[in-house]
């Protein structure tokens, strides 16, 4: 059974979260990311506005589980809005939490009914409110879509429902074997683990990519903890945490990159997803890892909220078409050599956000790889390294686009000769892109050059592995495709 209480100052980086998440921005009249500064001003507006009743929604522990949102007219009609933690929907409580929503705002103010508009698409959302009690009332255009408006008047019983089952485990939980072991994975696990891959995703993975990306990193092997079903043998779910290190806030600290979760098609919906990630996450604190990233795929992000990762920034793309070629000074090379790690150490100071990539790392990620190829340029003064870039071609279902993977300056001037460069690289594709966060350093001067920014459903999240979170101090962040193993 829900509760409820009013918005506090406290719930504000939560409800940032929950209005940030993929399947929250898809459903809403403006799709674009929220951001954070944007987001802080208005909740500072909202909390004082006395048209506006903010309610969270409380789980039987006391854990906020979602958020309903009025905004009182002068026609006496209010405005709803809802959204739930990404890791509860599913669960039966928008409709319970509009119900008991509903009745306090009907108690609180002098309002003749409540009215909702939704995305005719959004038909899960649709469902939702009708079994809160709303009525259609026909479509409608809003904010320069249509949509659906549905309606709840004054009559409305005031009394909450109970009896709500949100909490109670799945069948296939309480009946699962107990043949079942969980353990980090051994060279002599690489072949079920990849035969799992096969089967959880329809494609193979090359074993000569296994073995580079499993065991040949600078930083450590590959942490990949599986579920072994002891009754078949299989591997029946795998966890991944690549080893890296990470600039977070004045210090270098170890930390973990989660590169691929899975489990076998036939064990799936039986809380596999959350018991590997739980181990796995653990385990991390046993190696004094203190925090992990990832960027979860749409299907996976609910599975990675539930287990306590949390929403660290999007990650839209800067995007520029028709690229020609320019002149610059930069120079193509093969590999990077100690000269990277002098520059890196001149310029990590600036940012309170960077994976730390030495002239090892990034041999290992962009020379040594076996199934992708990348061009890289750098940018001198003498003998000294002033900056880089690393790019790669991509074709797309015929769309053919470039990547910039990794870019660093010491000089807007050298940022300049860099972009030329990978300009020149994008001549004749469809279009160069890279991935920006919030608080990129060189967004303003990349944005000078003719790019623009174009949302995507890519978010950084991370997992404070030993319990407490760390403030990030919003100075400058860097992450990069470079950071992420795909590209």
């Amino acid at each position: 059974m829900l509760r409820i209480r009013p918005v506090a100052d406290g719930d504000c980086r939560t409800l940032w979260y929950w209005v940030n998440d993929p399947v929250s921005r898809a459903s809403a009249f403006r799709s674009a990311p929220i951001s954070w500064d944007e987001h802080v001003t208005w909740f500072g507006k909202a909390s004082i506005d006395p048209t506006c009743h903010i309610y969270i929604l409380l789980s039987q522990n006391d854990q906020p589980v979602g958020q309903v949102r009025f905004n009182v007219g002068v026609d006496r009609s209010a405005e709803v809005d809802i959204s739930l933690a990404p890791e509860r929907r599913g669960e039966g409580l928008g409709a319970e939490g509009l119900r008991l929503a509903c009745a306090h705002l009907f108690k609180d103010a002098q309002i003749s009914r409540i009215v909702a508009h939704i995305k005719p698409d959004n038909l899960a959302s649709i469902r939702t409110f009708e079994k809160a009690g709303f009525v259609r009332r026909g479509e409608r255009a809003m904010r320069g879509h249509a949509s659906v408006r549905l309606e709840l008047d004054n009559s409305f019983c005031s009394q909450p429902q109970h009896g709500s089952t949100a909490s109670q485990p799945k069948p296939e939980e309480s009946e699962m074997s107990d043949n079942l072991v969980f353990r980090l994975a051994t060279p002599s696990d690489d072949a079920r683990i990849l035969e799992l891959f096969r089967l959880s995703f329809g494609r193979e993975l090359p074993l000569e990519w296994w073995k580079w990306f499993n065991y040949r990193c600078p930083c450590g092997a590959n942490r990949t903890s599986i579920i072994e079903d002891l009754d078949t043998g299989q591997v029946v779910g795998s966890y991944s945490l690549l080893p890296i290190k990470l600039l977070l806030n004045d210090s270098e600290v170890s930390a973990s990159l989660c590169t691929n979760v899975n489990t076998h098609p036939d064990y799936q919906r039986r809380g596999l997803f959350t018991r590997i990630s739980n181990y796995a996450l653990g385990r991390e604190k046993d190696f004094g890892t203190p925090v992990s990233l990832g960027m979860p795929n749409q299907k996976a992000y609910p599975g990675h909220m539930k287990v306590g990762w949390e929403v660290l920034c999007p990650l839209p793309f800067l995007v520029k078409h028709d690229c020609r070629q320019r002149s610059h000074a930069c120079r193509e090379v093969d590999s990077f050599d100690e000269r990277l790690d002098q520059f890196l150490s001149r310029i990590s100071s600036r940012f309170s956000f960077l994976v730390l990539k030495d002239h090892h790392f990034m041999n290992w990620r962009v020379v040594t790889r076996p199934d992708k190829e990348y061009t890289k340029y750098v940018c001198e003064e003498g003998s000294d390294l002033k900056g880089y870039v690393v790019l790669k071609h991509f074709d797309d279902q015929g769309y053919r686009k470039s990547h910039i993977l990794d870019i660093q300056a010491e000089t807007d001037d050298i940022l300049c000769e860099l972009l030329a460069a990978a300009e020149s690289f994008a001549h004749g594709r469809d279009e160069l892109n890279m991935w920006t966060n919030p608080h990129n350093p060189y967004a303003h001067s990349i944005l000078a050059q003719g790019f623009y920014e174009r949302e995507s459903q890519d978010q950084l999240i991370i997992h404070f592995n030993f319990g407490e979170r760390t403030p990030l101090r919003e100075q400058a962040w860097w992450f990069c495709l470079a950071d992420n193993d795909v590209y």
